[in-house]
């Protein structure tokens, strides 16, 4: 722009020589790429997300700074950068994450000319073709704040804090990926407990027009040998979210979505399909014939122990996790997955874990489990038998517990060791913590009831029963002495009088 305001070409510069006379050339940052090395969106964005990494590692980015990703071919309105971070505010959730597809660019500057109008779409359905696509889109008007979704995110914008960012990398491992993109992020957000909001504005805009005729628009199309294949691209997403046609060894998958680019670990696969509505694991758009467009309860997890800030390390050749997993991951019964030297034990950082029965001292037995396998006394195989005797200690003092607090011991699903899990077997969560006394029976984190409580009226406490039976004697005491003295009855009386 500034370069055209001079009178000068930019068509004939290099980008040097343009960036020069830019005011905001510092704060700048281009990565050329040549479009015979182009491998489609996820690819490139890939990239992108690496150098924001790089940058955070050097202090150049707070995760407490606010971060966007969208597409080419953008335009803004005026004071685009305040608007945006006040509606973010306005979800009142730090973990949210706006998303939409867009409006085109022809409405650019309605706003300012006096249309208080607003029509945002909201994303809330998909398709299934190679993977999962977004399929269509409702619209909601007039909103004051931002609007909850049934997690389906949109890549032409995503504004939220750059912790999401941070955690949630685009993976670079997906060259000529198109569908399956947006998913798959969304429901890696998900999992590590983002919420996708609709704006309630729309403060970026796209030149659709340009950019669709545009025929050179999808030429990465062309260089399908460039980065590694689609096929194994498009698995690699299937795996992610229980797709059919993903990976069948269950290790193998197991450690696809617990490394640097698979899944979260504070809301399980299961709750994300339930929340949804997507049946996933038999390509159904719905489990129930609904759709999740309207209002829908918000699912609740556990946030980090670290907090919100705190973002999770991952070995640079293998992507494997560093950080041992601790008593709230979704991950933590599962077994380690770290490879041979680098394997760690979860260990609790202050002694015993809240919610556990008490007279159980886990921090202990971690550490003893920790030092046992630096020392090389104890394997990955000894690891996951020792957790499941940890398991087995905990449901016998539950069990207990309930015993001595007048229930019945209730039967928990058995959590079978890593290596013996068949691909059909879901990853089964760990026990619910912060329940000591009413303990749900955990099935993929769907929660069922186990309690073997009778039900029925002779079962209501005393008080409850006797004020049934006033309610009812007064209904029927009511209704007798209001026998013969109802207008009706009056108004037939007078017409036989006349």
């Amino acid at each position: 722009m500034v370069v055209k305001d001079r009178g000068d070409n930019p068509d004939t510069m290099q980008m040097e020589e343009i960036l020069k006379d830019c005011p905001f050339a510092n704060q700048v940052f281009i990565h050329e790429i040549h479009a015979k090395e182009a491998a489609g969106p996820t690819w490139a964005r890939g990239l992108l997300s690496k150098h924001v990494e790089s940058a955070y590692k050097k202090g150049e980015v707070s995760p407490q700074d606010h971060c966007m990703s969208l597409d080419s071919h953008m335009d803004f309105e005026h004071d685009w950068d305040d608007r945006m971070v006040k509606m973010w505010e306005d979800a009142e959730n730090e973990y949210a994450v706006l998303s939409t597809y867009v409006q085109d660019i022809a409405h650019l500057g309605e706003e300012d000319n006096g249309n208080l109008h607003h029509q945002v779409p909201h994303l809330c359905m998909i398709t299934y073709t190679s993977n999962v696509r977004t399929h269509a889109t409702k619209c909601v008007n007039d909103m004051v704040k931002p609007k909850l979704t049934n997690v389906v995110w949109g890549a032409g914008l995503s504004f939220s804090k750059c912790h999401a960012d941070l955690k949630v990398q685009v993976d670079p491992h997906t060259p000529h990926i198109f569908d399956g993109e947006e998913f798959n992020r969304a429901a890696r957000y998900f999992t590590y407990g983002y919420d996708v909001y609709t704006p309630n504005h729309v403060f970026v805009l796209h030149d659709y027009h340009k950019s669709q005729s545009n025929p050179i628009m999808h030429t990465w199309h062309q260089n399908s040998n460039v980065h590694g294949s689609f096929a194994e691209a498009n698995k690699r997403l299937r795996t992610m979210i229980d797709l059919p046609g993903g990976e069948q060894d269950p290790e193998i998958a197991l450690r696809m979505k617990q490394s640097k680019y698979g899944l979260g670990d504070r809301r399980s696969l299961d709750q994300l399909i339930q929340f949804s509505g997507f049946d996933l694991r038999h390509e159904k758009v719905s489990i129930d014939g609904k759709n999740r467009c309207g209002n829908i309860q918000w699912v609740p997890f556990t946030e980090h122990p670290r907090g919100v800030n705190y973002i999770p390390g991952f070995e640079n050749e293998t992507e494997d996790p560093l950080d041992p997993y601790e008593a709230t991951s979704i991950w933590y019964t599962v077994g380690a997955v770290a490879a041979k030297d680098t394997l760690k034990v979860d260990a609790p950082e202050k002694g015993n874990i809240e919610g556990l029965p008490e007279g159980m001292d886990l921090g202990k037995q971690h550490g003893e489990m920790q030092e046992a396998l630096e020392a090389g006394e104890l394997t990955s195989n000894g690891l996951d038998e020792k957790h499941e005797e940890l398991m087995d200690q905990i449901r016998a003092a539950e069990s207990a517990q309930l015993k001595a607090d007048g229930v019945d011991a209730i039967a928990t699903q058995e959590l079978k060791p890593q290596g013996e899990r068949k691909a059909a077997d879901p990853v089964q969560p760990g026990p619910l913590r912060g329940i000591t006394h009413l303990k749900e029976h955990a099935s993929g984190f769907i929660a069922k009831h186990p309690l073997k409580i009778e039900h029925g009226f002779q079962n209501l406490p005393t008080f409850i029963k006797v004020n049934v039976f006033l309610l009812i004697f007064g209904v029927v005491f009511a209704i007798i002495k209001g026998a013969g003295k109802g207008r009706a009855l009056k108004r037939d009386n007078r017409k036989r009088e006349l």
